[in-house]
């Protein structure tokens, strides 16, 4: 194709690119009209199921591993269950726990330790107990308390909230 047309005015060899004549300035083309068509409407339907898709893996995601996260509460109704882990972890009950209880009354009080410690030291027999509640993602943030038993009485204690 030629890059070169002769003016509809005076006939001499112009661009076809040129809007103008520069010979006797008849116009070419509309100069209202650009090079480039008008840019298209964009549909929002390719950018709302992406949207609709995140969302969707969302709560796939939370409904399978919802109970590793501390979303999902056990479901299993038995006393044996519910001593499986400790239960109760919060500033009040820690503020409960006083100097020289037992390791009894702590149970009674908070259940089973997440995690025991034990060690012999020239003091007595040492033993630290460590109780656990997480919570996701700082929607309360996670809490524990930590216990230290000498010769199976509360010696120590201290509080954590993230």
């Amino acid at each position: 194709m030629s890059m070169v047309k002769n003016c509809p005015a005076c006939g001499n060899s112009v661009s076809v690119q040129a809007i103008s004549c520069p010979n006797c300035g008849h116009p070419l083309k509309d100069p209202t009209s650009s090079p480039n068509p008008p840019p298209q409407k964009r549909s929002l339907a390719k950018p709302l199921l992406g949207c609709l898709f995140s969302i969707i893996l969302f709560f796939v995601f939370i409904g399978m591993f919802g109970k590793y996260l501390g979303l999902e509460s056990s479901k299993e109704d038995t006393p044996a269950a519910e001593n499986k882990q400790s239960k109760g972890v919060s500033k009040e009950a820690f503020n409960q726990i006083q100097k020289g209880w037992t390791q009894q009354q702590v149970r009674a009080l908070l259940g089973n330790p997440d995690s025991e410690t034990e060690s012999e030291t020239p003091a007595g027999k040492m033993q630290l107990w460590h109780f656990q509640n997480n919570k996701f993602m700082g929607f309360g943030g996670a809490e524990a308390i930590t216990i230290f038993f000498l010769n199976g009485k509360v010696d120590n204690k201290t509080w954590t909230k993230l």
